[in-house]
């Protein structure tokens, strides 16, 4: 029997799913071992190779709403091809480069591939499915992505992770594979299979009208939100179990981490069959509740099982949410600004990436008690934007 999940899908549809998967499980694959290849070829401080590493987040969030701007006014088809294109040549750059000047400008290139890259990807999901379907392919790509973030680092350890530039290699040749095949299978245009209608209008204009939405303000800021407080997975949580639990505190961090993963991708499946049709009002309160206890679990006890247990509410929190808020930015989005709004949505989560481990860190470094209070508030302010967002099924 025919799930009826994917009875809509086309073709394009699935094309740009294994695109979503093939440029996470490679992603994963490679980049988290960037920092040991880079350490290994250059005689440069441990703080410079990160600088590197962080450019590309710093460039998409100072630019992405220009590169998704571009998408939306020319080729869709080229719009895919430069987001593989660009990442590709980065890649090289840490290859073959080992000027630092030369590596900086390599982590630029990719920064603005992956600045029309991802707004882009959901931007094809969505013009590429029926209305009724949005909900359900935006969580079938949220669980693509887990996916491909859990298998990616397995597979990168075993092909030597940063002991050679094998796996960059690798990556840049199925970004090349999959530019090519984008020149064949991508149209020029997609339009929206929900609206045909199209609008010509000028920079500044889509600007003002982005700023001016109060539901993409919103959705910002509820990225924003889920973002701040899963950047504290890495950073202001380690270093608390480092404190509470002394050595054992980064296995435990790992073993969180590890829970998180695989409990996004068994729950996300299951869940695919049960949110779709719930209202966002609905899984905003699911979501809140999850969220708040984790964060009440995580700080009130010293029970590593507790903690563990924690971890799995964390990621339910994340689940009934994230997915949620991309299928209404793809309905609330004007036809002719749909990778915009993308870009600008995702910007909230680029911003929680930027600002939030310093946040974190300095909140933790005065009180652990601080940061509890921030991160139920954060989590309060989630569920108040998701509240006064439009309730869609």
């Amino acid at each position: 029997m025919t799930i009826k999940l994917f009875k809509r899908y086309t073709k394009l549809t699935y094309f740009f799913l294994f695109v979503s998967f093939a440029i996470n499980f490679l992603r994963f694959m490679s980049i988290p071992f960037l920092t040991v290849y880079l350490t290994s070829k250059l005689s440069v401080s441990l703080a410079s190779i990160g600088f590197i590493i962080g450019v590309p987040a710093l460039v998409q969030l100072i630019i992405g709403l220009f590169a998704a701007r571009i998408v939306d006014k020319i080729s869709f088809k080229w719009g895919t091809v430069f987001s593989l294109i660009l990442p590709l040549a980065g890649l090289l750059g840490y290859i073959f480069f080992t000027n630092y000047s030369l590596l900086i400008l390599s982590s630029i290139i990719s920064g603005i591939g992956w600045s029309i890259y991802n707004p882009l990807i959901l931007t094809a999901l969505s013009n590429t499915t029926a209305e009724s379907e949005v909900d359900s392919i935006m969580n079938l790509n949220y669980w693509i992505i887990n996916l491909g973030g859990a298998a990616g680092p397995i597979i990168g350890v075993l092909i030597g992770g940063g002991k050679s530039a094998f796996p960059f290699l690798l990556f840049g040749l199925i970004l090349f594979i999959l530019s090519l095949l984008a020149i064949w299978i991508v149209p020029d245009k997609i339009h929206s299979t929900q609206s045909q209608a199209t609008t010509k209008t000028d920079l500044l204009h889509d600007f003002m009208t982005l700023l001016k939405d109060r539901n993409a303000l919103l959705l910002f800021a509820s990225f924003f939100c889920i973002f701040f407080i899963e950047v504290q997975y890495e950073t202001s949580f380690s270093i608390y179990l480092n404190q509470t639990f002394g050595n054992s505190g980064l296995s435990i961090v790992a073993t969180m981490l590890t829970i998180i993963t695989i409990t996004i991708i068994v729950a996300q499946l299951l869940s695919m069959f049960f949110t779709t049709k719930k209202s966002s009002l609905f899984l905003a309160f699911i979501s809140f509740f999850f969220y708040t206890l984790a964060i009440i679990l995580f700080f009130s006890t010293k029970s590593i099982w507790l903690i563990l247990g924690a971890a799995i509410f964390f990621a339910l929190g994340e689940i009934f949410i994230a997915p949620k808020l991309q299928g209404i930015t793809a309905k609330i989005a004007p036809p002719h600004l749909k990778t915009t709004y993308f870009s600008f949505t995702t910007l909230g989560g680029n911003l929680a990436y930027f600002i939030g481990p310093t946040v974190g860190n300095f909140l933790l470094a005065k009180s652990s008690t601080l940061l509890f209070i921030a991160l139920i508030a954060i989590s309060m302010l989630a569920l108040l934007a998701n509240l006064a967002l439009p309730k869609t099924k």
